[in-house]
């Protein structure tokens, strides 16, 4: 319904106004809340239908009209309203800007970042980032100011009657910052998100678990009973309970911790359940369903009465995804939090969503029936809420069979396996939580190594970018080669002392052929399906020839447990790809029997313990000839698997090859196996559960620019080799 019917295509931005029947108004003036959350719910749309040309469209539209338009490109920061054509309006002659609608705008930009990758979003955002934390940040007391004037100066006593500092500007700056930590694990933001989350859960929460409104500089809470500010609508304006905002920050409080340390921690999970329980017992309808929209404490003593009956569109909408999130963190909690969202979908089905013009109603008509005829559009109503809300339930309750997995959701944030061999070794269980320490926020730099020549890549990065590969890897391929297997061993000892991560793999040859191993003629080569049969069942000639090349292989990795080496081990690589003898069998007695056999001879007959067990995929294509399949018809099971990991070659960065990696695997690790052509920050921060890259050897030349290392190694998502021996 909304685009592309408010696009302005003469001066730009996104038209508001819209009545109970979609028609535009087409004259009001354009906020930069209204149209920045235009921009994010484009975007966000986008991320789920990457090819949706109207969605392209109205998103770049929006992108355009908030760089062009709606940024002060004198003084900096947005501007909080504008025109129809784009002239900004004063208040008492003067322009004034919000952190509010700043906040906003960040949103947005890192929104259309994530979706498009275009760079330019992403300096934006950084820049109004910058904007805020120079003009609006309180260095004495914390916080942030909502007024300031154009120039940059913050209005510290407030502006025409409110207070200085309130919750929703303070919630809606950490939903925003949030967003931008995501696609830019920058470490000062990180701090600044800290610091916004600390604010929100301990500061403006009261100890019954609803929020303070407004405040004072010093986070004095201003009283309906404070003269400094009389106003002439309801004595209730500065100082209620607003429960949509309640149940609203429950879930914003839980993204912004999840951001900063991945799996949400245990404090803030506490507040926003209280958060969520307080609104249940206190602003919920038994009857009908639904949130109402205010609640007074008015004596101090926890007696909670309802001081406005409405219910506005937008809490219903948050009161749904909060609900449906809190089911899946606590499935068996006796607030019934699933029979909850049940009942306010049907609410929101019956009271709110428009059957007959599409839409949302203003608010439940259950208690306004003039709703009917209100307007589906405003300058403080878009889709921002409800885009938000419907999507999230929707990748949750389809579990994400789409393939369309949320990396963000809390469920599997909270997530984190031991490792599948329980006799690991504690240095093997040492990197396995530190991968799951960083998941999420970072990624490791890799890349594959000659035995021949081992330090020859890394060198070439180290010259290229100022930094190393972290993760050195290398191949057992010519395991049979007298010395190779030994300067392969000596040298994973001595990375791994100088603090580098191995990894190791092997391109093995056909059990059926003898050393030397040709590569078409062996690696590449196919067994028939007897042959393949005699492979898997013991006693036979194959499945013997099979044993000893991996009892060879063994002997090598013993070394490195004795030498307190651990490895991320990637054995039989690419195999849902067509073009190795151990790949393209799918099914029970396929690959993925193979690689049962495999973990189950080195771990239980060799006691290897030392290994990360990295199941190495190649992203699905559809290539005449060169084809890889679905993942899922050739995984061994969760048991079997520390680490998901696919290989990605012709820069075919799909987001279907991240997320449906993330959903096959239940929250394990996932990462890039192997790479040729590097992907770019961008790509990084719409995919930023890999846990590691490793560029395959001379493609650091041959495939990609030095500009493209360079952008890669510069981001700061990336972890280096310097990175990690810095702090050694």
């Amino acid at each position: 319904s909304w685009y592309p019917l408010c696009l302005d295509t003469v001066y730009g931005g996104y038209y508001s106004d819209v009545d109970f029947q979609w028609k535009l108004n087409g004259r009001q003036d354009k906020m930069i809340v209204t149209q920045a959350r235009h921009v994010w719910s484009a975007s966000n749309a986008l991320l789920s239908d990457p090819g949706d040309t109207i969605l392209q469209r109205a998103a770049a539209h929006g992108f355009k009209f908030l760089r062009r338009t709606m940024w002060d490109s004198t003084y900096g920061g947005f501007y909080d309203l504008v025109d129809r054509r784009g002239v900004p309006q004063t208040e008492d002659g003067k322009i004034v800007k919000r952190a509010y609608g700043n906040a906003f705008g960040i949103y947005a930009m890192a929104a259309y970042y994530r979706a498009t990758g275009d760079t330019a979003a992403l300096r934006l955002a950084q820049d109004a980032y910058a904007w805020l934390e120079k003009h609006s940040r309180d260095i004495d007391f914390g916080g942030y100011f909502q007024f300031m004037t154009r120039e940059g100066t913050a209005l510290a006593q407030g502006y025409r009657g409110s207070p200085p500092k309130d919750q929703n500007s303070t919630i809606h700056m950490l939903e925003a910052y949030t967003e931008l930590h995501d696609v830019w694990p920058d470490w000062h933001l990180g701090e600044r998100l800290g610091s916004l989350l600390y604010t929100v859960r301990d500061v403006i929460t009261t100890d019954a678990s609803y929020a303070r409104l407004f405040f004072w500089p010093d986070w004095t809470p201003v009283s309906r009973n404070d003269p400094s500010f009389r106003t002439g609508g309801s004595r209730y304006d500065l100082d209620h309970i607003s429960f949509g905002h309640d149940i609203e920050t429950a879930y914003l409080l839980i993204e912004a911790s999840r951001s900063l340390y991945y799996s949400p921690d245990s404090t803030t999970l506490r507040i926003a359940k209280q958060k969520v329980d307080f609104v249940l017992a206190h602003g919920w309808d038994a009857g009908h369903g639904g949130v109402y929209d205010r609640g007074s404490d008015e004596s101090g003593s926890g007696r909670i009465t309802i001081v406005q009956k409405t219910k506005e569109w937008w809490a219903q909408a948050e009161a749904f995804n909060t609900l449906l999130l809190m089911s899946r963190l606590y499935p068996d909690d006796p607030m019934r939090y699933y029979d909850h969202f049940c009942k306010q979908w049907e609410f929101c089905k019956k009271y709110v969503i428009d059957s007959v013009h599409g839409g949302w109603y203003w608010g439940g008509i259950d208690m306004e029936s003039n709703n009917l005829r209100s307007p589906k559009g405003s300058i403080w109503k878009g889709n921002y809420h409800t885009t938000r809300s419907l999507a999230n339930c929707i990748r949750a309750l389809r579990g994400s069979t789409d393939g369309n997995v949320s990396w963000t959701d809390p469920v599997y944030a909270s997530r984190k396996y031991e490792p599948v061999n329980k006799d690991a070794t504690p240095a093997a269980r040492k990197l396995l939580d530190y991968l799951y320490s960083i998941r999420g926020r970072r990624i490791i730099g890799g890349h594959h190594n000659d035995a021949s020549r081992p330090d020859t890549f890394i060198t070439r990065v180290k010259q290229l970018t100022g930094r190393s590969p972290q993760v050195w890897g290398c191949d057992f391929i010519n395991y049979y080669v007298k010395g190779n297997p030994e300067r392969i061993v000596q040298e994973a000892w001595k990375k791994y002392k100088q603090g580098y991560i191995v990894t190791m793999m092997w391109h093995a040859g056909r059990p059926q052929d003898d050393p030397p191993f040709g590569w078409k003629e062996s690696v590449q080569a196919k067994l028939t399906d007897k042959e393949w049969k005699d492979l898997l069942t013991p006693g036979t000639r194959l499945n013997a020839r099979w044993t000893l090349q991996v009892d060879t292989v063994a002997m090598y990795l013993k070394e490195l447990q004795e030498l307190g080496v651990p490895v991320l081990w990637r054995p039989y690589h690419e195999l849902n790809g067509v073009w190795f003898w151990w790949g393209n069998r799918k099914g029970p007695d396929g690959s993925a029997r193979l690689w049962r056999m495999l973990y189950d001879r080195l771990v239980h007959h060799h006691k290897l313990n030392n290994l990360i067990w990295v199941w190495n995929t190649n992203a699905p294509r559809l290539l005449p000839n060169d084809e890889a399949w679905a993942y899922e018809d050739y995984f061994p099971g969760i048991e079997y698997v520390d680490v998901l990991a696919a290989d990605v070659y012709h820069n075919d960065y799909k987001q279907s090859h991240h997320d449906q990696l993330v959903q096959l695997g239940e929250g394990k690790l996932i990462a890039l196996g192997e790479v040729g052509e590097v992907p770019t920050p961008a790509i990084l921060a719409r995919q930023p559960m890999w846990s590691w890259f490793m560029i395959w050897g001379s493609f650091v030349n041959s495939h990609n620019t030095p500009e493209q290392i360079r952008d890669l190694y510069g981001s700061p998502r990336v972890v280096s080799h310097e990175d990690v021996t810095a702090n050694r």
